[in-house]
Order: structure tokens, then sequence, then C-alpha cells
């Protein structure tokens, strides 16, 4: 193997590293928000008042930490380990329609889009679904993954 191609993987890995520990900070940021019992961001803090969570589920894709699903009392919260556009047609027809959906149906309460700068950080779910809603959930979670990151894992 040439010096250059060594080279190229070498950085390669350590930017792979890199994202990898990013996504792991982030987890546990989200986690030592939840054991804290609030959160830095007022918003945050506002839907979470009231509510200890009784659950954080990890939903992943292929490796990659794709959102934190935290059950409470009265809910689920999807915390993304990365923002969303919420102007992305594939959240737009599928995500969002599913929850729209469930909460025409009677299956959940309601929904709330916590959005940051055109870009979706969190879903806030009111009554607790059925179990057999996560399972949808944690595939139309990858779904929208896997189409906002071209298939890839």
């Amino acid at each position: 193997m040439s010096e250059e191609a060594e080279r190229d993987e070498v950085i390669s890995y350590i930017t792979k590293r890199i994202e990898e520990l990013r996504r792991e900070l982030t987890i546990l940021e989200a986690l030592l928000r939840i054991v804290k019992g609030g959160s830095s961001e007022a918003e945050e803090r506002k839907h979470t008042r009231g509510s200890r969570p009784t659950s954080v589920k990890v939903i992943s894709v292929g490796g990659n930490v794709v959102a934190d699903i935290v059950e409470s009392g009265d809910g689920v919260k999807i915390v993304f380990t990365e923002t969303i556009p919420s102007s992305n047609p594939v959240v737009k027809s599928f995500l969002i329609k599913l929850l729209q959906d469930k909460e025409r149906k009677g299956e959940i309460r309601a929904y709330e889009v916590n959005e940051r700068r055109g870009f979706i950080t969190s879903i806030e779910i009111k009554g607790v679904p059925k179990r057999s809603f996560y399972r949808e959930l944690e595939l139309a979670l990858e779904y929208v993954w896997e189409e906002l990151h071209g298939g890839k894992h």
C-alpha cells in the first residue's frame, strides 16, 4: 500500500471515529439531561417538566444511532442524534403523516414537532401508544434515516 493510500485510510478512520464519538457525546448529554430532570435548553425543559422518564430506547441503523425514544408516564419523546431538515419531503410525507394518521385514529392523543432554525430536534407524542406503535415508529425512523443518508449506513 502506498504512503498516500495509507494516509487516506488513516484520515478516513479518524473522521469516522470523530463522527461516532460526536454521536455518542450527543446521546450521553441527552441522557444526562434526562437523569438531571432538565435540559440546557428552556424549550426542552418546558416540554419535559413533570414527566420523569421510565425508559430510554436507542434506535440505530447499521451502527449509527438515529434517535433516543424516551418513555414517560404520559407519552414519549423522540430525541434525534442529528438534526433533520423539517422541509425534507420524506419527513413530511412519511414520518409526519404517520403521526397524523395515529392522532386521527385516536392511537395517540397529540404530537408536537420541535424545530430550531428549520431543523427538527425532537418530537413529543402525548398519550401512551400501543406497543406495536413503537415498532412502527422505529421502522419509520430507520426509513427516514436511510433516505436522508442515501441508503448509506
